[in-house]
């Protein structure tokens, strides 16, 4: 029963997410990482990275902008290193949800 419960959340935040997510494009912005680690939520991995200003930022394959290279993004980011990204979605600490860095080009 608590599967059920679970499972239609999920779907909620996913839906909210979705409609929230797509009109919320918005890049570029420079950042210089600050740091960057992994989280495991519900047994999926989330690639996580914050900028010198303390926001911190999700690195996810997206549907929206066909784009699944969210590992290959992940991997080439350096603590340190400036770069120019390009982000959809929003903040909601509540939910764990993080603005996604879609587009990541070093400068």
């Amino acid at each position: 029963m608590h599967k059920i419960y679970i499972i239609g959340i999920v779907l909620v935040i996913s839906l909210i997410n979705t409609t929230i997510a797509m009109p919320t494009d918005q890049g570029p912005l420079t950042i210089t990482i600050k740091e960057k680690w992994t989280k495991v939520i519900n047994e999926r991995g989330l690639y996580l990275f914050s900028d010198t200003n303390d926001n911190v930022y999700s690195i996810q394959d997206t549907f929206w902008h066909l784009d699944y290279s969210s590992a290959n993004r992940y991997a080439m980011i350096e603590c340190g290193s400036t770069y120019r990204i390009w982000l959809f979605g929003v903040r909601m600490p509540f939910f764990s949800l993080y603005e996604n860095a879609y587009r990541i080009e070093k400068i």
